[in-house]
């Protein structure tokens, strides 16, 4: 787990300032990497059955033993592993989170971060500097189908997250029946919403390279006759029309204010009469502790430097949805995925 402190440290590392903190996170940047070699050695997929000495699985994942053995002390510090005579086993928070069959896996925000800190951010001081990136990481991974598929594989596990509740959280009415999913890319959130409602249908609007993903989960989801993909750019071609309700996840922050307020009134302009778009995506007013305001302005920092985006806030979306044509505006936060909110509004 993440670098933490009992209350000896707590107290000598920040209430009474004797040790320096910020050496944390020089030390938590290393383990991130450590955790990132083990991934891609296989070790927690080697002890996913039985556990396992350090010579059988030394062999297992073709290392040395003792490379091996001091790999294993740092993931057992670090609390992903764990010691019983001789043998080594994942923790609980390993077979959750970092196994490839884990419902909820997180183990692809290693290699997705990984790519994202060490090849895009070497140049972050001259984005500060000059107050805008020197390039845009979505048309970046246009022309990389590999980098693609690997941020479409994070944006799936970040999904899972909170699939159900978000698919809780949104009440389709009885008489809607067709879904835009703008930006849809993967396709989960709309998959889930036509479990829940068998009237309702879909299509999925994004570049090529995202929809690959879709393609892939619509027909292992055995949806291919409810939920259709349309390539496309969302700002700049037709979305269609007789839509009901519009999902816009994770785009606007990166958009400016002006760019969501012509998105949201195309969205207005392909509904009938009465509906409804919902909006999920970080805002920098979310209520959270320390952790959750710390990542959000991470996230901030992030979309400014890869997209010249930002992270805005509860009431500059009320704004654009009322210049576009909405009402009845109304906002719910994600318990499961803090520091995400839902904001729904209904068409004038």
């Amino acid at each position: 787990m993440p670098i933490s402190t009992n209350t000896l440290e707590h107290l000598a590392l920040f209430t009474l300032n004797k040790v320096p903190a910020p050496l944390l996170d020089v030390f938590s940047a290393l383990g991130f990497r450590i955790v990132q070699a083990a991934l891609r050695l296989n070790v927690f997929e080697a002890l996913r059955s039985n556990p396992l000495t350090l010579e059988d699985l030394a062999q297992q994942i073709n290392a040395s033993p003792r490379g091996t053995q001091i790999l294993l002390n740092n993931l057992e510090a670090l609390g992903y592993i764990q010691q019983h005579n001789a043998h080594y086993s994942n923790t609980s928070m390993t077979t959750k989170w970092m196994l490839n069959s884990s419902p909820r896996s997180i183990a692809v925000a290693f290699d997705y971060w990984g790519r994202v800190l060490f090849e895009h951010f070497q140049d972050l001081e001259e984005t500060i500097r000059n107050g805008k990136p020197t390039s845009n990481y979505y048309n970046y991974t246009e022309k990389h189908p590999e980098e693609s598929q690997v941020f479409q594989d994070w944006l799936v596990s970040a999904a899972r997250l909170g699939i159900e509740e978000i698919t809780r959280k949104i009440k389709i009415p009885g008489t809607a029946c067709q879904l835009i999913d703008i930006g849809g890319g993967h396709g989960l959130y709309s998959i889930a919403l036509c479990h829940r409602y068998p009237e309702l249908s879909a299509v999925i609007f994004d570049g090529a390279q995202a929809l690959k993903s879709a393609h892939a989960n619509i027909e292992m989801a055995k949806l291919g006759g409810r939920i259709v993909t349309q390539e496309g750019n969302f700002m700049t071609d037709d979305l269609g029309s007789g839509y009901d309700i519009a999902f816009l996840f994770n785009i606007i922050h990166g958009l400016s204010p002006e760019q969501n307020i012509d998105l949201l009134q195309k969205v207005s302009k392909a509904f009938k009469s009465g509906g409804s778009v919902v909006i999920g995506d970080q805002l920098a007013d979310a209520k959270g502790g320390s952790a959750v305001q710390a990542i959000i302005q991470i996230f901030g920092l992030t979309f400014f430097h890869l997209l010249d985006a930002r992270v805005y806030s509860y009431s500059d979306v009320v704004t654009w949805l009322r210049a576009s044509g909405f009402s009845k505006v109304r906002r719910t936060n994600l318990v499961e995925n803090p520091g995400i909110s839902l904001v729904f509004g209904t068409k004038d």
